[in-house]
């Protein structure tokens, strides 16, 4: 692919094959007990490249490839968190019965192929044509840009959820990716905080009434500050040169990733001085902004 008109297809290619290509001595690192071992709450690791298969194929390479025309039973709506949950289950229930990782490793691989496929064909252009998206309040037919973006994002949360529960220190891809990913995925933290043994949405309203803003240092390469102000509309999110809020929360990229993903609790974090926090009354009113999720909560579609 080249030309001006494919410069932006042809940068999200480039990150799609970095990202892969992390992931993939991610994986190579791995010994057979390793892909026993536990990756959360529910899964092993060899369940994660039979997962990156179907989530390539079902939500990435087959919606843009088919487009409008993409058959009405495969146009699934997933609305709530629990309705994800069981659409999850749902592929895994199908995958066959004491199926070796090697096999699924090699699904990945064929579902990579096919997105490298269906976007080699693509100009950037053709990143505004309809493609079926699935997922809460993006669901509904999207750009196929939403489609791209979505497969780097996904495949980059869970490489680096991987590399920590692995113990691997230290992003295996370069700043610039590292950049646009916490990009992607920082401005959803209000709307799903992911906390040992549970979640929590982070309550801005309850923000509003006490005019409380915070924000999120991420250091290192790649880094970033995300400025979190609450408003009617819910939490206003953007990168900012420098911080001017109540409370600023710093810490480097491996520390987000075990805050993010389950692997370990915000209080033993300070405590052991990995998360630097700027203000201890600020904090204490950043705690209390925690509610439980309602996990059959339809997410509103967006226009």
């Amino acid at each position: 692919m080249s030309g001006n008109g494919n410069m932006m297809v042809s940068g999200m290619r480039a990150s799609l094959e970095e990202l892969w290509s992390a992931l993939d001595s991610l994986f190579d690192e791995m010994s057979p007990a390793d892909w026993q071992r536990p990756h959360g709450a529910d899964w092993i690791f060899a369940d994660l490249p039979y997962h990156l298969s179907y989530m390539d194929r079902l939500c990435v390479a087959r919606p843009i490839e088919y487009g409008e025309a993409l058959p009405v039973v495969e146009q699934i709506q997933l609305r709530t968190f629990n309705e994800l949950n069981a659409w999850n289950q749902g592929n895994f229930a199908a995958r066959p019965e004491g199926q070796k990782v090697e096999k699924s490793l090699e699904q990945m691989r064929d579902s990579r192929d096919y997105v490298r496929q269906v976007s080699a064909k693509l100009t950037d252009a053709d990143l505004a044509k309809p493609a079926w998206f699935p997922l809460l309040n993006m669901r509904g037919f999207r750009p196929a840009q939403v489609a791209l973006v979505f497969c780097a994002g996904h495949t980059w949360q869970h490489m680096e959820e991987a590399r920590i529960r692995h113990g691997h220190a230290g992003t295996l891809v370069g700043p610039e990716v590292t950049h646009a990913m916490l990009g992607g995925v920082i401005p959803g933290i209000p709307l799903f905080l992911t906390i040992p043994t549970t979640a929590f949405f982070l309550d801005a309203g309850r923000a509003k009434e006490q005019d409380f803003s915070f924000a999120l240092n991420i250091t290192g390469p790649g880094g970033g500050i995300w400025a979190f102000h609450p408003s009617d509309e819910g939490w206003q999110v953007g990168e900012v040169a420098s911080a001017d809020t109540d409370l600023v929360l710093s810490q480097n990229l491996d520390t987000y990733i075990k805050t993010r993903y389950f692997i370990s609790d915000m209080a033993t974090l300070i405590e052991a001085g990995e998360i630097e926090v700027s203000d201890d009354q600020a904090f204490s009113i950043y705690r209390q902004l925690f509610v439980m999720p309602n996990f059959d909560f339809v997410f509103p579609q967006m226009p």
